[in-house]
């Protein structure tokens, strides 16, 4: 039962935090969002994936903040809708003047808790820094440079899966045997986007950590594993970046964090896939 509005428009000293009432109109909802005509792959760098609502009216999406970046998104509301909850409207009104900031978002997240709901910010918060280490631009995802093409590496949040795509018609038993070493005793499987002939991707399926300290540790395998690609195909980069990390040290923004497990209700849609899956094993895929 949803109750009523409180009559206190803004935070103590402007605090970014919770009203703690739940509202009937999405506006200064804080919401986890997929963006509508965003970039295909992982989302842009800049933003963080959790907005407030400035304006919900329309059923089918809307007007949202990147609490990250600032940035205004049209969010995705087809599907079932996840909200942590609402924001007092003088911090709103501040955030819209300009008040947005990583640091102010991932406080935020961080009272929000970890729980099933808030996995897949922690993860891109985590993917994030491995971008900006090991090959920063705009986009969240990794771009490697294989015999005959280049791959892009990016991370599917909600589902914890890796996706290597190589934009490639023709098998790469190279970059399988690699695949099989960089993530060892773990699930791989070779995917084509049509009828076997088409582009050949892969997904390395991640578990599904249940703490933030099992998150932190599955982040840092998942790096030293995209290293080791970085190692094997392009050794000249492998090394620059090697030593930029050994003098400035790797990014950990969740390390930072005080987070606490929370609990929380969650809505579970399945991810839909497209293409041909196969599973691969000791270097070979099936």
């Amino acid at each position: 039962m949803l109750g009523q509005t409180g009559t206190r428009s803004t935070a103590p000293q402007g605090e970014l935090v919770y009203t703690g009432t739940p509202e009937v109109s999405l506006e200064r909802a804080v919401l986890p969002y997929t963006e509508i005509d965003g970039p295909s792959l992982g989302g842009r760098l800049e933003d963080l994936g959790m907005g407030v609502v400035l304006d919900g009216t329309d059923p089918a999406h809307a007007v949202v903040m990147d609490l990250g970046s600032g940035g205004l998104r049209r969010a995705d509301l087809s599907g079932p809708v996840v909200l942590f909850g609402w924001l007092y409207r003088g911090v709103v009104e501040a955030l819209a003047d300009g008040g947005t900031s990583w640091s102010r978002a991932l406080r935020l997240l961080e009272r929000t808790g970890f729980t099933p709901l808030t996995r897949p910010l922690y993860l891109r918060v985590g993917f994030r820094d491995m971008v900006e280490d090991l090959d920063f631009h705009e986009e969240l995802a990794i771009r490697i440079t294989l015999p005959g093409g280049v791959a892009r590496i990016h991370l599917d949040y909600d589902d914890a899966i890796l996706h290597i795509r190589t934009g490639s018609s023709e098998r790469n038993g190279l970059l399988e045997r690699t695949l099989t070493e960089a993530f060892a005793g773990q699930p791989i499987h070779r995917s084509s986007s049509g009828s076997g002939v088409g582009a050949q991707s892969y997904e390395v399926v991640l578990p599904m950590a249940r703490t933030p300290g099992e998150l932190r540790l599955e982040l840092r395998r998942l790096r030293r594993g995209v290293l080791h690609l970085l190692q094997r195909f392009e050794p000249a980069r492998w090394e620059a970046v090697r030593e930029a990390l050994s003098g400035f040290g790797e990014r950990d923004s969740l390390r930072h964090l005080e987070v606490r497990r929370g609990a929380g209700r969650s809505w579970v849609r399945g991810a839909s896939r497209t293409g041909i899956s196969l599973p691969i094993a000791s270097g070979r895929a099936h």
